[in-house]
């Protein structure tokens, strides 16, 4: 397991792409790499947008493929939206549920939750 924590630096996003990708190729899987990386972008802005808080990431070996949790302090639930082609936002976590084997939300009282995918 690799973790990395953010602070609510924009610049702790690409902080944690390079975690994940560098603990996906270690663990063997580098042809979920990008994959990884890109969902993760997608989870932890996410985090500092909607959560306002910092953001944890972790990344985990599975029997199947790698999964990857982030974590923030913010209320609230994240939800895939429908949204249009012409829309300039929202598209986040449909990416998410469309390229992952799976993905979901736990939370953690009032505040706090994880949000994680399976590749």
């Amino acid at each position: 397991m690799q973790s990395f924590y953010g602070t609510r630096d924009p610049r702790s996003v690409r902080e944690a792409r390079g975690l994940v990708v560098d603990a996906v190729e270690a663990g063997g899987c580098g042809e979920l790499a990008w994959t990884a990386s890109l969902l993760t972008s997608e989870l932890a802005t996410n985090a500092l947008i909607h959560g306002d808080t910092p953001f944890g990431v972790r990344v985990l070996r599975t029997e199947a493929g790698v999964r990857v949790e982030v974590d923030d302090d913010g209320g609230g639930t994240p939800v895939e939206l429908g949204v249009d082609n012409t829309a300039d936002r929202g598209r986040g976590l449909m990416m998410v549920a469309r390229m992952a084997r799976r993905w979901g939300v736990e939370r953690h009282g009032n505040y706090g939750k994880t949000v994680w995918f399976e590749l």
